[in-house]
């Protein structure tokens, strides 16, 4: 059987204050027994909405209603990034909140000074056996101790195999066979400059373009014919303002496109 591929989104909340960035990101949502796994959905209704102007962090930062099982426990991929955060009194917040009342029922503290400086993602699981049985969403908050920070809220995805466990980090590496593969910038936020790795499977000619958030062109990497074989591109954002930017790889007939995040 041919292997089917998915599409894992990552939810990142970005914070920055003078020289300090925050990023937290939660991808995978899902529930997990010795028998099965259930995936929980981003709440959707919320994706247009606007920090500061109709919402919230925690309200653009929140999954669908669930009601786990008594033999259930909730898991996450969680990607944790920080710069220049050693003084930093702020805490990220994982919530899980009553779907009738809004009232927090559990609630698990990130201090972000001890956010690392390189990107380290890992399993987050919370056992909910206390709650079986309630209607909660998952949601992830900022409290600032104070501080003034600026807050936005964005997606990433990576495209997974059917055979991958689901894991964020894994997937930026799996492909169908055959087929280019597009990888995580590395670092990621960055600056001024980054990394971009990606992988042919056979010769032939390789378009890398990145793109900002109106869609329009800020740079071409390559547009030649390009070897099989690991390929490693420099991007410098030394001219470009901060803020999300697409990259995208069209090779071997197919078009691959990854988020990346220029902090200055």
């Amino acid at each position: 059987k041919a292997a089917e591929s998915t599409l894992l989104r990552m939810r990142q909340m970005l914070l920055s204050r003078d020289e300090a960035f925050i990023s937290l990101g939660i991808a995978n949502p899902r529930l997990r027994s010795d028998a099965e796994e259930r995936k929980i959905e981003w709440n959707e209704s919320h994706d247009s909405l606007v920090i500061g102007v109709n919402t919230s962090i925690s309200e653009k930062m929140r999954t669908d209603v669930f009601i786990p099982r008594s033999d259930e426990r909730l898991l996450i991929d969680l990607e944790r990034f920080g710069m220049n955060t050693d003084a930093a009194g702020a805490e990220v917040l994982l919530r899980i909140n009553d779907a009738k009342s809004g009232e927090a029922l559990r609630v698990v503290t990130l201090p972000v000074a001890a956010f690392a400086s390189a990107a380290a993602m890992a399993v987050q699981e919370l056992d909910l056996g206390s709650i079986a049985g309630t209607a909660v969403f998952l949601s992830a908050d900022f409290h600032s101790a104070g501080e003034k920070w600026s807050a936005e809220v964005v997606d990433r995805y990576a495209v997974a195999d059917e055979t991958a466990d689901g894991d964020m980090e894994k997937a930026a590496h799996i492909a169908a066979p055959g087929r280019p593969v597009l990888r995580q910038n590395h670092p990621n936020p960055f600056n001024p400059s980054t990394s971009i790795s990606y992988s042919l499977p056979e010769a032939g000619q390789v378009r890398l373009t990145v793109y900002n958030l109106l869609g329009a062109r800020v740079a071409t990497l390559c547009d030649d014919w390009q070897c099989a074989g690991q390929h490693d591109v420099s991007f410098d954002g030394t001219q470009l303002s901060s803020g999300v930017y697409i990259y995208r790889l069209e090779a071997g007939g197919v078009t691959h496109t990854r988020s990346m995040h220029l902090v200055k």
